[in-house]
């Protein structure tokens, strides 16, 4: 069953956008970074260091990360057009 899309302030970032969206669906960051075990460069210490913006993930990475989160769309083109402009925080 879909999530309905997370209220987040529009200029609420892409770490907080994606701790959100992990935490509505019940998911710590070690369940997350297991579901996503075969996505390479995907980890729990880089999971974190996504929410933290110490680092932003590829596209590849961030598909599967939206498609494990079950994100809805409009939070998915959110979170797409935040990494297209390379923020951080």
């Amino acid at each position: 069953m879909p999530i309905a899309t997370i209220p987040i302030h529009p200029d609420a970032q892409l770490g907080k956008l994606l701790r959100c969206l992990r935490s509505a669906r019940g998911f710590t960051q070690v369940e997350t970074a297991e579901l996503l075990r075969r996505v390479e460069g995907c980890s729990q210490p880089w999971l974190s260091a996504v929410e933290h913006g110490r680092t932003i993930p590829n596209a590849g990475q961030l598909e599967h990360l939206l498609r494990t989160l079950a994100a809805p769309e409009a939070d998915a083109k959110r979170a797409r057009w935040l990494v297209a402009r390379g923020v951080e925080r």
